[in-house]
C-alpha cells in the first residue's frame, strides 16, 4: 500500500461561513429581534406613534409608486412588450411632420416588411352602445386590421380574433370582440360568445373576450370593442382624424395607426434600413401620395396613441414631482423618528453603558438598535401597505368621474414592483432614522453629558444635532405647504376663467345621430330640426352647434394661409383651431359678430354653395395686420399636411377670438366653417338661456332631454349641462385641483410631522433641563421667565427652518406649470409660515409651560 503524505488542507475563502457559525449568527438575530419586541412593548405609545409616522410616509410613497408603476413601469400584459414598436409615416420636406397611413400602404408595409413578425392596424372611433331599448349610450372602439390581435400575442381570454375577410374593405361584418372589464361587468357570464350587442343601432355578434387588462398599445387608456375594419365606412365617425366620409380603399384617406412585432434579434435600429427601403419603393410606385415620407419605428407610448411617436416627457415630469413630494413626506417621517429615538434613547444610555461595559461591542449594540428600528419599519410599512390601498381607491374614485366613456383603465394595485418598492422603502427609512441615532447613541462621553447634565454647552444647543432634524423638518414641511397653496391659488384662478364668452346662463347638448343609424342627408335635418324645437322652449334665447367646444380637451387645428394676386408667402402661414358651427351658434354663445355676418340656413344644408368662412381677430391680425386692409371678402384656404391647398374660402365675417383651453394665457386663432361644408356627425348644441339659479337650470335641462326625446326617443344625448359644469369638470382643471389636493395633504402630513418633531424636542429637553430649571426658580427666576425661555429656544428652531426659504425655488418651478402662479404672490408665501409656525408655537408651549410649574424642591431632587 502507497501512502503519500499531503499537506495539511488551507482554509478556503469561505471557512467562516461553518455551519455552526451561520446558525450562531441566526442566534444572535433571533436574540435581538426577541429583545427589540420587549423594548417595544415597553413603550406602547412611543411604538404606536412611531410605526403611524411610519405608515403614513411609506404608505403614500407606495401609493404614489403604485400610479407611476401603472404609468411608466408596468410592462404591457402581453408577450414580450419589448418586441412591440410603434410605427409611423414621418415627412422629410418639411421635416418633424407625422401622418397617419392609407389602408394601401398598409398593406403594401405588412406584405414588404421581413423584420416583422406581423404588422397591425388601428383606427379610434366613437360608438352607441344601446342599453336598452331607452338608452344609448357612448363608448370608445378600435377598428383593427386580423393581425391586430396576433400582433400582441396572447391578447384574448376566450374566442377569437377578426378574420381577413372580415377586416376587408367594405366587407361590412358585424362580430365584436369584447373587453375583459365589459365581461366583469355583465358578470363573466360562460355563455356571451355568440350573443349579440346592439351597436350604432346594429347588431353585432360577440366572436371574442379580451384578456383581463389588456389594453392595446397604451398602458393608460384602451377602448372597450374591438370592430373588424371592414365595418369602417358604417361605423367610423368624425372624431378622430376627419376622416370617416372617405372610403379605405382611398390611398389618400390617411386614417390608420400602425404597430408591428420585431421578429426575435431584430430591434428598432435594424430595421430602419428595411423600412427605408419601402419608403422609396412606395414613392416610386404612388408618388403623389407618398412624396417626401420615411416610414421609421419608434417606442409605443405608455399613455397616448397618435400618429406621431410620443416621449411620455409629462407624463415622466409629473411622475417625478409625485415621487419626490412622496419622498419628502417619507425623509421629514424619518427625521421625526431620528428625533423621537434620540429622546428616548438619553433614557437609554445607562443600559447601553451597561451592555457596553460587560463586553457588548459598539457593532453588536448598534445591530441592536437598527433590528429595533427594522422592527419598526416593518410594521410601519405593514399598515402602509394598507394606507396606500386606502390612497388608491380614492385616486380612482376622484379619476372615474373625469373619464367622458367607459374605457379600460390601468389597475393601480399593489403587485410586486409595488411589494419589492415597500421593502426598499423600509429599509431606506430604517438607515435613515435608525444608522444615526445609534451611532450617537454608542459614543458614551461622560465628561460631555455632566456638562450638558449642568446646563452647560449652552452656545452649542441650538446646534445640536437634534435641532438640526427638526429645523429640516420645518423647511421640508414648509416646502409642501408653499407648494399646496401655490397649486390651490392656480386652481381657483383657472375656476373662474372663460373662453372669452359668458358661461353663464348657457348649456350644451352633445349629440351624434350615426350612432342611430343616420345618415348625412338625415342627419342634416335632424340638427336642423333640433334647433328648431329647441329655440321655441321657454327660457331659450338662441340655439346653434358646433364641432368644438372650450375647455373640453379636445380641439382640431389646420394650417391655414391667406390666398393674394400673387404667389403665396408661405411665411403667413398659420395653426387656427378649426370649428364647424351652424347658424346660430355665434348668437347662443353671446359671441357678438363684429363686422359681417353669420352663416345661412343654405350654406348649412348644402355642401354645393360657395365656399365661406369666419376668422376671428388674432387670426386676422396675423394674416392682415395693416389696419387699412379689410379682412371681410379676403380668401383663404386650407393647406394639408402634403401641401395640398383647398379651395379659395370667402371671409364673410369677423369675430372676437377666444381661448380654446383653460391654460391658455390668451385667445388662440380660430377659424369657422359652416356646417353644410363638410357635414360631421358628433356635433354640440349650444342652448343660450334665461335661467338664472340652479333650480331654473335644473328645469330647463329637463325640458331640453324632453324635447329632444320627442324629436327621437332613439337619439341617445351622451352630455347635457351647464357650460358653467361644463368649465368646473373639465380635466385641466381636475388635474389641479388633484395637484392642490395632493400638495396639502403632503403639506398637511408634514405639518403633523414636524410639530411631533418640535414636541419631542423640546419634551427631550425640558427633560434633561429639569435640575437646571429647579435651579433657575430657586434662584429667584420667575415661571414667565423660565416660560419665555423654553419658548424661545422651540421658536428660533421654527424660526431657522422658515428662513430656509426652500419655498421660492420651489416657486419659481412652478410658476412655468401652473395657471397664473408667480414667484412674488404674498398670499401664499406668508400664509405658509404662519400655518406652521402657529402649531409649531403650541408644540413648544406645552412641554415648557409643564415645566415651567414645576416644584423647585421636585426638581432639585431629580437626576
Amino acid at each position: 500500500m502507497r501512502h503519500c503524505n499531503r499537506a495539511p488542507s488551507r482554509p478556503t475563502r469561505f471557512a467562516h461561513l461553518r455551519p455552526d457559525h451561520t446558525m450562531r449568527v441566526l442566534d444572535t438575530l433571533l436574540q435581538d429581534v426577541r429583545f427589540g419586541i420587549r423594548v417595544l412593548l415597553k413603550t406602547p405609545g412611543f411604538s404606536a406613534i412611531a410605526v403611524l409616522v411610519l405608515a403614513l410616509g411609506i404608505g403614500v410613497n407606495c401609493a404614489i409608486f403604485s400610479l407611476v408603476n401603472a404609468l411608466l413601469f408596468r410592462p404591457l400584459p402581453v408577450p414580450t412588450p419589448s418586441a412591440l414598436v410603434g410605427i409611423y409615416s414621418r415627412h422629410t420636406e418639411p421635416p418633424g411632420d407625422y401622418r397617419a397611413f392609407a389602408y394601401p400602404n398598409y398593406i403594401n408595409l405588412r406584405q414588404r416588411a421581413t423584420g416583422f413578425v406581423d404588422v397591425a392596424a388601428f383606427v379610434p372611433s366613437m360608438v352607441g352602445v344601446e342599453v336598452d331599448a331607452q338608452l344609448t349610450r357612448r363608448a370608445m372602439t378600435f377598428l383593427v386590421s386580423d393581425s391586430y390581435f396576433d400582433t400582441f400575442g396572447d391578447a384574448l381570454a376566450r374566442g377569437r380574433g377578426f378574420l381577413p375577410e372580415e377586416t376587408e374593405p367594405r366587407a361590412n361584418v358585424s362580430v365584436v370582440v369584447v373587453s375583459h372589464d365589459f365581461w366583469d361587468r355583465g358578470g363573466n357570464d360562460p355563455d356571451l360568445l355568440g350573443q349579440t350587442l346592439r351597436i350604432n343601432s346594429r347588431a353585432y355578434t360577440i366572436v371574442g373576450i379580451a384578456r383581463e387588462g389588456f389594453t392595446g398599445t397604451s398602458a393608460f387608456l384602451g377602448p372597450e370593442f374591438w370592430l373588424p375594419l371592414g365595418v369602417y365606412a358604417s361605423t367610423m365617425n368624425d372624431l378622430f382624424l376627419n376622416q370617416g366620409s372617405r372610403d379605405l380603399l382611398d390611398r389618400g384617406n390617411r386614417a390608420l395607426m400602425v404597430v408591428g412585432r420585431l421578429r426575435p434579434g431584430v430591434t428598432g435600429d435594424a430595421i430602419a434600413p428595411e423600412l427605408a427601403t419601402i419608403s422609396r419603393q412606395l414613392e416610386i410606385a404612388y408618388p403623389g401620395e407618398n412624396a417626401d415620407q420615411i416610414i421609421m419605428a419608434a417606442p409605443l407610448s405608455r399613455v397616448a396613441v397618435g400618429t406621431a411617436p410620443q416621449t411620455d416627457r409629462e407624463v415622466r415630469a409629473i411622475a417625478v414631482l409625485l415621487s419626490s413630494m412622496a419622498a419628502i413626506v417619507l425623509l421629514i417621517g424619518c427625521l421625526n423618528l431620528a428625533n423621537m429615538l434620540l429622546a428616548r434613547g438619553h433614557a437609554r444610555r445607562q443600559e447601553i453603558a451597561i451592555r457596553q461595559s460587560l463586553g457588548g461591542g459598539r457593532r453588536r449594540v448598534i445591530c441592536q438598535l437598527l433590528t429595533e428600528g427594522l422592527l419598526l419599519s416593518i410594521a410601519g410599512s405593514a399598515i402602509g401597505l394598507v394606507v396606500a390601498d386606502w390612497a388608491i381607491n380614492a385616486l380612482m374614485v376622484s379619476v372615474m368621474p373625469m373619464v367622458p366613456f367607459d374605457v379600460n383603465l390601468p389597475e393601480l394595485a399593489v403587485d410586486g414592483r409595488v411589494l419589492a418598492a415597500t421593502v426598499v422603502f423600509s429599509a431606506m427609512a430604517t438607515l435613515f432614522f435608525g444608522l444615526g441615532p445609534a451611532w450617537k447613541l454608542t459614543r458614551i462621553d461622560l465628561v460631555t453629558d455632566l456638562k450638558q447634565q449642568m446646563g452647560g454647552g449652552g452656545g452649542r444647543r441650538l446646534l445640536a444635532g437634534r435641532n438640526l432634524l427638526v429645523v429640516a423638518q420645518v423647511a421640508l414641511s414648509l416646502t409642501l405647504l408653499t407648494g399646496g397653496g401655490l397649486f390651490v391659488q392656480g386652481a381657483l384662478s383657472a375656476a373662474g376663467r372663460d373662453p372669452g364668452f359668458s358661461l353663464e346662463q348657457g348649456m350644451f347638448v352633445e349629440v351624434d345621430p350615426s350612432v342611430v343609424g343616420y345618415d348625412e342627408t338625415r342627419g342634416r335635418q335632424l340638427y336642423r330640426t333640433l334647433r328648431q324645437r329647441l329655440a321655441a322652449v321657454p327660457g331659450v334665447e338662441g340655439v346653434g352647434a358646433a364641432s368644438l367646444v372650450p375647455f373640453s380637451g379636445i380641439s382640431e387645428g389646420r394650417a391655414i394661409e391667406p390666398v393674394r394676386d400673387a404667389t403665396t408667402d408661405d411665411a403667413v402661414r398659420h395653426s387656427a383651431r378649426y370649428s364647424i358651427i351652424t347658424p346660430g351658434y355665434l348668437d347662443a354663445v353671446r359671441l357678438p359678430i363684429l363686422r359681417g355676418r353669420d352663416f345661412t340656413e343654405a350654406e348649412m344644408m348644402s355642401d354645393a354653395s360657395p365656399g365661406v368662412v369666419i376668422v376671428d381677430e388674432p387670426l386676422a391680425a396675423r394674416f392682415w395686420p395693416d389696419p387699412d386692409v379689410d379682412p371681410l371678402g379676403q380668401y383663404v384656404r386650407f393647406v394639408s399636411a402634403t401641401e395640398d391647398r383647398g379651395a379659395p374660402l370667402r371671409v364673410v365675417g369677423l369675430v372676437p377670438g377666444l381661448r380654446q383651453e383653460v391654460f391658455d394665457q390668451e385667445p388662440v386663432p380660430h377659424v369657422y366653417v359652416p356646417f353644410g361644408d363638410p357635414y360631421r356627425s358628433a356635433m354640440t348644441l349650444h342652448v343660450g338661456t334665461t335661467a338664472r339659479g340652479a333650480d331654473a337650470e335644473n328645469a330647463l335641462i329637463s325640458t331640453v332631454r324632453e324635447t329632444i326625446r320627442d324629436v327621437d326617443a332613439r337619439l341617445p344625448v351622451f352630455a347635457l349641462e351647464t357650460l358653467r359644469d361644463h368649465r368646473d369638470g373639465s380635466l385641466e382643471l381636475w388635474i389641479m385641483r388633484a395637484g392642490s389636493q395632493l400638495f396639502s395633504t403632503f403639506g398637511v402630513v408634514a405639518l403633523l410631522m414636524a410639530v411631533i418633531g418640535i414636541y419631542g424636542v423640546k419634551a427631550y429637553v425640558v427633560a434633561r433641563r429639569t435640575r437646571e430649571i429647579g435651579i433657575r426658580l430657586a434662584l429667584g427666576a420667575t415661571s414667565g421667565g423660565v416660560l419665555w425661555l423654553l419658548v424661545r429656544e422651540g421658536l428660533t428652531l421654527t424660526a431657522v427652518g422658515l428662513g430656509l426659504a426652500l419655498s421660492l425655488p420651489l416657486g419659481r418651478v412652478m410658476q412655468s406649470v401652473l395657471f397664473e402662479v408667480s414667484t412674488g404672490e404674498p398670499l401664499v408665501f406668508l400664509l405658509a409660515p404662519a400655518i406652521l409656525a402657529v402649531p409649531a408655537l403650541l408644540a413648544s408651549y406645552l412641554p415648557a409651560r409643564r415645566a415651567a410649574k414645576v416644584a423647585p424642591m421636585s426638581a432639585l431632587r431629580r437626576e
